[in-house]
């Protein structure tokens, strides 16, 4: 028979040779909305990958599938690819959707090409001694032995250096933006498509501007943007302070930027770093960052104008600069939605171990409280989390990639309500919030109150189902609901959808199980007007 959940506590009574039911409130999602886990993503909105190495870095592809890679030191870089819905791409690798690649390469930045050729940058390690290196995948994950040297671009300094971010230009050409060891300058290279320097970029493809007026000290520029006009923007640290420089395409500083082209900022309290840059349409640049705390990091958002200036409208009499958070927490990526709100991404330590955490500011810089739990949403994977990258789907939803103790982690979130069918599943668990009959002669539903079920011993189904109304004049011939088990996928007779009595924001969806399913998991998913619902697992005994 069907697996009845125990955390959906729908008591059915017979009266009177009629069947009655009191609904108990579980803990419903009806609508979900911004800040949310999306449940059509992974386990409830989920992923984790159990593998022996952190998340270095990750990319969204166009088609919507997800690129991370790892490296642990003893073993070559692997990638992962993920499709859209956080399942193991087997298109992808030798391994369902992983592949080692047969470079030592601890991994910073991704890109994926117009072609679909993979990009990935880092630091050299064991024999190609703490280099700055770039190595070229195709599609597929096979090694693209067309670039560089079988593939690898290593780029060598007289101390250790790596990559940081990269991005790939209109043209093709791949900048790369990083750091030299206790060198006190931004590092960027623009590589031509075939992994040669580009000469025509700095001085024989390499621009390196001190950013202090140290000799020496620690500085690197940890992400780049790239404006409109080519110009590129690197934010990062040196001299203990954040680092902002503007570079023209040809990789020379922008003396329209802070008259020298180079900014530092320092909120005097120690270390300091900016971890991320975004560009608004109206060129002004957020960059997002944390500052030294009495207990830890916190995270820090500035926003500047395009001449370099602090924009003081953003943050509340701040100068340009918000602290949206109190306590211990530090921020490693921003993206900004099409509405000009700006998701900020890191991990946090106020509970111990650390989770992941999202933010979520206005486009003034305050917190928007329509976002999460008062503007942040936490995310808890049972180790020790830290979000790296924040990716932003066309969509709107957003993507945060990180690690946690088993390995890779990732995160879908809703930005906006959402637009899908919602299928209720039990809290921490992907089983579905479903009631069962076995061959009852007449009413064996009894939250339907107007409908009776043929007795032709068959067993028939309720799913419990948030955001779904049917429109005016519709019937249950516009829902469709869709099984997968081991035989496949089919559809299922959909017999009546309505309303929940007393329970206006779930619709009850009874379908009619067909003798062709396999014993064992069943997969249901609901879909409406070309929209599908998260997955919820059956279990048929």
């Amino acid at each position: 028979m069907l697996r009845k959940t125990a955390l959906f506590l729908l008591i059915l009574c017979f009266i009177s040779g009629g069947w009655c039911s009191r609904l108990a409130p579980p803990a419903l999602t009806a609508v979900l909305g911004p800040g949310d886990l999306d449940p059509t993503f992974g386990s409830n909105g989920k992923v984790t990958t159990n593998l022996p190495a952190p998340l270095g870095s990750a990319v969204l592809q166009s088609d919507g599938k997800i690129l991370a890679a790892g490296f642990d030191q003893t073993n070559p870089c692997f990638v992962v690819r993920y499709k859209s819905d956080g399942t193991p791409d087997p298109t992808f690798g030798s391994a369902n959707g992983k592949q080692t690649t047969p470079f030592t390469v601890s991994p910073n930045a991704m890109a994926v090409q117009s072609d679909g050729k993979i990009i990935v940058a880092g630091r050299g390690e064991v024999n190609l001694q703490h280099s700055l290196a770039v190595f070229r995948l195709n599609p597929d994950g096979s090694t693209d032995t067309t670039f560089g040297s079988g593939g690898l671009v290593i780029t060598n300094f007289s101390e250790e250096s790596r990559a940081d971010d990269l991005a790939v230009l209109a043209d093709g050409k791949i900048l790369v933006a990083g750091e030299v060891f206790i060198d006190n300058s931004f590092l960027l290279i623009r590589l031509n498509t075939n992994g040669t320097l580009d000469a025509s970029f700095g001085t024989g493809g390499i621009a390196r501007p001190k950013m202090g007026p140290s000799a020496i000290g620690a500085a690197a520029a940890h992400a780049i943007a790239i404006q409109p006009d080519l110009k590129i923007v690197a934010v990062g640290f040196a001299e203990q302070s954040w680092a902002i420089a503007r570079f023209h395409p040809n990789g020379q500083l922008d003396e329209d930027f802070s008259n020298d082209g180079k900014i530092l900022l320092n909120f005097d309290v120690g270390t300091e770093k900016a971890s991320d840059v975004v560009l608004q349409s109206d060129g002004k640049i957020v960059v997002a960052g944390f500052r030294a705390g009495t207990f830890g990091p916190n995270t820090v958002v500035v926003r500047l104008n395009s001449d370099g200036t602090p924009d003081v409208t953003f943050g509340s009499g701040a100068n340009g600069v918000v602290q949206p958070v109190q306590g211990v927490n530090r921020a490693t990526s921003v993206v900004m939605e099409a509405s000009g709100k700006i998701l900020i991404a890191g991990s946090t330590t106020v509970l111990s171990p650390s989770d992941f955490i999202l933010m979520r500011l206005s486009t003034d810089g305050s917190i928007d409280t329509s976002f999460g739990t008062s503007g942040i949403v936490l995310t808890d994977f049972g180790g020790s989390d830290d979000a790296t990258k924040l990716m932003l789907q066309p969509d709107g939803k957003v993507v945060a990639a990180g690690s946690t103790n088993a390995g890779f982690a990732l995160a879908r979130y809703l930005t906006v309500l959402a637009a899908e069918p919602v299928l209720q599943v039990e809290s921490g668990s992907n089983h579905a919030i479903a009631v069962d009959s076995v061959t009852f002669e007449r009413d064996p539903f009894s939250v339907v109150n107007d409908f009776v079920l043929n007795p032709d011993q068959r067993t028939r189904i309720i799913l419990f189902v948030g955001n779904l109304t049917l429109e005016s004049g519709e019937d249950a011939s516009a829902v469709t609901v869709q099984a997968e088990d081991s035989g496949g996928v089919r559809n299922l007779q959909v017999e009546f959808v309505g309303k929940v009595p007393g329970f206006d924001s779930l619709t009850q969806v009874v379908v009619k199980l067909p003798d062709g399913l396999a014993n064992g998991n069943v997969q249901l998913s609901v879909s409406y007007h070309g929209k599908t619902s998260n997955k919820g697992l059956i279990v048929i005994e």
